[in-house]
């Protein structure tokens, strides 16, 4: 019932808005819809939030805003095709958000996840992780989908958790603070990146619990 009045709603304000009539939307009315989507997609009614940016779009065809949160919204459906359709009108009317989007593309047209030749997995949201093996095990990168790395993963040969890192970067995307865990969550150290100006690594402190230094590096 719910969801019929929020159909019934977004039906009304299309109308009221002269988008129905074929007569005069306004900016306005554009930027409701939008608002109204963005609502139901925080509230996690995905239907009713396609249904409100679908509006949007057909009111201006060049908001990319509608796009995105139509996209999402296709996501949490399990509509990837539709997804992936619209993150491609995103890229085709900017061309900066190609990186943010190509390969969530890849992996909602490959049905969830999509992998390169460099070993990084992609995930349906834009998160992608990287798999490293080592002499321990294997490591597990996981990373934003603006690039930054927020969280590291040791594993043993028999594939359970050593510790784990959870990453902070600065604004530029320079990774300048770690914090390790063991499996269990508790917290064994952390260490602090420093750069140049020219943003070489120049210097990297390692930090016990209880703040005193346990090691410290200098790069030349």
């Amino acid at each position: 019932m719910k969801k019929l009045v929020n159909i019934i709603l977004i039906v009304l304000m299309v109308f009221a808005s002269g988008c129905g009539g074929g007569g005069g939307a306004t900016g306005e009315s554009f930027d409701e819809l939008l608002a109204l989507g963005q609502k139901y997609l925080l509230e996690g009614n995905y239907e009713e939030a396609s249904i409100a940016f679908t509006a949007a779009i057909k009111i201006d065809l060049k908001r990319v805003e509608a796009y995105i949160g139509r996209g999402d919204a296709y996501t949490e459906l399990k509509e990837y095709d539709k997804a992936a359709d619209d993150y491609e009108m995103v890229i085709s009317l900017d061309l900066t958000k190609g990186d943010l989007y190509r390969n969530r593309i890849k992996a909602l047209r490959n049905g969830g996840e999509y992998q390169d030749n460099e070993g990084n997995r992609y995930d349906v949201y834009g998160k992608h992780t990287k798999y490293e093996k080592n002499k321990d095990g294997y490591y597990i990168w996981e990373y934003y989908d603006n690039g930054n790395p927020y969280k590291g993963t040791q594993y043993n040969i028999n594939e359970t958790i050593e510790f784990y890192e959870i990453f902070e970067s600065d604004k530029d995307g320079y990774l300048i603070k770690g914090t390790q865990y063991n499996a269990d969550g508790t917290i064994t150290g952390y260490y602090i990146n420093e750069y140049s100006s020219n943003h070489e690594h120049s210097r990297v402190t390692r930090y016990n619990t209880d703040g005193t230094i346990a090691f410290q590096s200098e790069y030349r």
